[in-house]
């Protein structure tokens, strides 16, 4: 096993196939964790009245829930960009969806 190099992760191109199928793996795994996360938080809300060195188990594992989707989510601009790459647009033109929230501020 080497190194893995983050930066390879967004070079390169992918073709539609490979996008489409790549999301919707994503999603999936986004939503049966999202899922997971929602079964811990309401197993830990239930638990919190009577053990709470459990409940602060649980709600370490929703923080650990949390990290792995923001991996995904990584993961989902990294397809994003390849594909962006395979239409010849820069990759930075991803940011452009994360702009219209941010602009009321």
């Amino acid at each position: 096993m080497g190194k893995i190099d983050i930066l390879k992760m967004f070079a390169g191109r992918i073709t539609r196939k490979q996008f489409l199928v790549g999301n919707a793996i994503l999603f999936a795994v986004y939503m049966t964790s999202a899922f997971a996360k929602f079964c811990v938080g309401f197993l830990g809300h239930k638990i919190l009245l009577d053990n709470h060195s459990l409940a602060i188990v649980l709600i370490g594992i929703s923080f650990a829930f949390s990290f792995f989707q923001l991996f995904l989510g990584i993961c989902q601009i990294s397809l994003l960009v390849r594909r962006l790459h395979d239409i010849d647009v820069t990759g930075w033109v991803a940011i452009t969806g994360i702009i219209p929230p941010i602009y009321p501020l």
